[in-house]
């Protein structure tokens, strides 16, 4: 067999054997999506970006504060909870840590669009899982509000493996 990932071998594949080259083919229907920027708009960068601006911070801080926290809550090493005391701290707000953990969720919505792709092609018959990076917290918000683990047929959350996907 070809390798799966180069378009010139499948072809040469496809071209020698015929009616191997098919079946090999029509056995791999599965698709994965990213959830974040895919299926949900991401909120941290807004929430980055709004944060900056509401409390007169400077963005880059922020920026850079934020992606280092969200990196540990990535793979599980920090709570939602413990990066918003550390944020709250470091920018000196005393916002609570449940005010700025609801303004970041806030931020995360659907895209119907990708969605209803994703519907589309488990009615024809695609196996559909995801991989996200994504903290505990925001999995549960989400499912809670969206209820898009059951579109899935698997999926893998960066927080439960303990790993991030790379960019």
């Amino acid at each position: 067999r070809p390798d799966k990932t180069d378009p010139q071998a499948i072809q040469k594949y496809r071209q020698k054997n015929p009616e191997k080259g098919k079946s090999w083919l029509r056995m791999k229907k599965t698709i994965i999506f990213d959830l974040g920027g895919v299926l949900v708009e991401d909120g941290v960068y807004p929430m980055q970006l709004n944060l900056s601006e509401k409390f007169n911070l400077d963005y880059g801080e922020v920026k850079k504060f934020s992606i280092a926290g969200f990196r540990q809550m990535f793979v599980g090493k920090m709570s939602e909870r413990e990066f918003w005391k550390k944020f709250d701290y470091k920018f000196g707000l005393n916002n609570g840590t449940a005010a700025l953990s609801k303004e970041l969720h806030d931020y995360y919505k659907i895209n119907n669009n990708t969605k209803n792709l994703i519907m589309r092609l488990k009615k024809n018959g695609y196996k559909v899982g995801f991989l996200s990076n994504s903290t505990k917290e925001i999995a549960g918000y989400l499912e809670k509000k969206y209820g898009f683990i059951d579109m899935f047929d698997f999926g893998v959350f960066s927080h439960k493996v303990r790993t991030r996907k790379p960019h």
